[in-house]
């Protein structure tokens, strides 16, 4: 029970300081957005983050280059790509607030996604929720369409 207790604290801190950093990044590639494209922003953040974890690996003597299942893998990859650009790209355009509230639709999409791809199954609870998690999102999108301008 004891370690149980432990991982999930650990856990929780983990989330807590993704956020944090996942936040921090927001600040720094919004500033950064007046002088390089998206594009250019993503490849840095790549090129910087693929050289840590290898090294962190290297020093770890984890095996680096085993590709179990290299479909997922590529699947992985370009949802990560893609979804890394669409996001730098949202940051660059919209206020910083009403980007990282849009961003907060990601737990609609896991909802829908990690029963066909994780086969988890789906509390009845979260039935309840999409709803209202959805009706969340729209208020968002709606008051970035007064604030921003945004057509809809």
């Amino acid at each position: 029970m004891q370690i149980c207790q432990k991982k999930s604290t650990l856990a929780v801190l983990c989330v807590l300081f993704s956020a944090f950093f996942f936040a921090t990044q927001s600040v720094f590639v919004k500033k950064l957005s007046l002088n390089f494209t998206s594009e250019a922003l993503v490849f840095f953040r790549a090129i910087f983050s693929a050289t840590v974890i290898f090294l962190w690996l290297i020093y770890r003597t984890e095996p680096i280059f085993i590709f179990k299942k290299k479909k997922i893998l590529l699947l992985r990859g370009v949802s990560g790509c893609v979804g890394l650009l669409c996001s730098f790209v949202s940051i660059k355009l919209l206020a910083l607030p009403i980007a990282a509230a849009l961003a907060g639709c990601i737990p609609l999409f896991v909802i829908f996604l990690s029963p066909i791809f994780l086969k988890e199954s789906l509390p009845k609870r979260a039935l309840f929720l999409i709803p209202i998690v959805f009706i969340g999102f729209l208020l968002t999108l709606y008051d970035s369409h007064k604030i921003e301008g945004i057509k809809l």
